[in-house]
């Protein structure tokens, strides 16, 4: 019941590409309820593709000053954990490994560099869990419970310094990972959300 709650956010082949990355140079806007407030942010994401800071990453990358993308309307996962995967190793380059990043609640933290997540470094083939980073996560971004968008919360105290994926967790990851740098045919790096219970996986 009640409206879906979307992210509305930026999406294009070279966002992510060997020499460049612009996460976090166009706008995202997450957790957002009802048409009006979907048709704006989607104009202001669009709109973000122009700014100073943007035109002028472009300008370093090589990309040129126009660009192009499109913009992604996407339901939101009540996620109890999110992160991203990594289908080689960006410390290293090795092909061998598949590498997952994650915070309890809501991914845009991590994605943006506010919060220190865990880290997860997977073998292929084995699929063992060669190693094993866990961050101590004070804090959390969720949907608000009562309004459109997102708020900061503590995380309880006993899962602070817990590992906010599970192995049954990082095998599905593991799986999803080889399935799409399968079918791209070249290493790829994802975003992923690991639903509350009840909910389903993005």
């Amino acid at each position: 019941g009640g409206i879906a709650r979307v992210a509305v956010r930026s999406s294009a082949v070279g966002e992510d590409a060997a020499g460049a990355s612009y996460a976090g140079e166009h706008d995202t806007y997450l957790e957002l309820g009802g048409r009006d407030a979907v048709a704006d942010a989607v104009y202001r994401c669009w709109a973000s593709l122009y700014t100073a800071r943007a035109v002028s990453y472009r300008a370093h990358a090589g990309a040129g000053p126009a660009g192009a993308m499109a913009v992604v309307v996407q339901e939101m996962v009540p996620a109890r954990a999110a992160g991203v995967f990594m289908t080689l190793n960006p410390a290293n380059g090795d092909r061998s490994t598949v590498v997952c990043e994650a915070v309890w609640g809501l991914g845009e933290p991590l994605v943006s560099g506010s919060m220190t997540p865990d880290r997860f470094v997977i073998d292929k083939v084995s699929g063992e869990v060669v190693r094993r980073e866990v961050a101590v996560k004070a804090r959390r971004l969720v949907r608000h419970h009562r309004y459109p968008g997102t708020t900061e919360c503590d995380v309880p105290p006993q899962s602070r310094e817990q590992p906010c994926l599970d192995d049954a967790e990082l095998a599905e990851l593991l799986d999803l990972a080889r399935r799409v740098q399968r079918a791209a045919g070249v290493p790829q790096d994802g975003e992923f959300a690991v639903a509350e219970p009840g909910g389903p996986s993005r």
